[in-house]
């Protein structure tokens, strides 16, 4: 699937979700779907991810990722694509005029 380029101010966005199930190296993210399941994945520090509502639900909302995903040493993106940090994020909101009033880092990283 090709990804277009959505270009806010000086910086280049996605213009749709992460809908991965893979790692770059080509290692299965497991798909759960049920709270438990993903309760005992991050009690064991393991990447999953899941159905936002359920399975009729998923092309409207996709999946959604546990941090162990975002943290694993493989690439969860495409190549050349990043998942954004607070600086981005704060940058974004910025160029957009939302109110950025807590710029702070320590804030966002709780």
């Amino acid at each position: 699937m090709k990804i277009e380029e959505i270009n806010v101010g000086s910086q280049s966005w996605a213009s749709a979700n992460l809908d991965t199930t893979y790692f770059q190296n080509g290692e299965k993210i497991p798909v759960v779907d049920n709270y438990s399941d993903w309760e005992k994945m991050a009690s064991q520090g393991i990447p999953c991810c899941a159905y936002v509502k359920n399975k009729k639900t998923y092309s409207k909302y996709g999946l959604i990722y546990n941090g162990f995903c975002l943290e694993a040493p493989e690439e969860i993106c495409p190549e050349g694509w990043k998942v954004p940090n607070i600086n981005d994020l704060i940058e974004l909101t910025s160029f957009l005029n939302f109110p950025n009033e807590r710029k702070d880092e320590g804030y966002y990283n709780r």
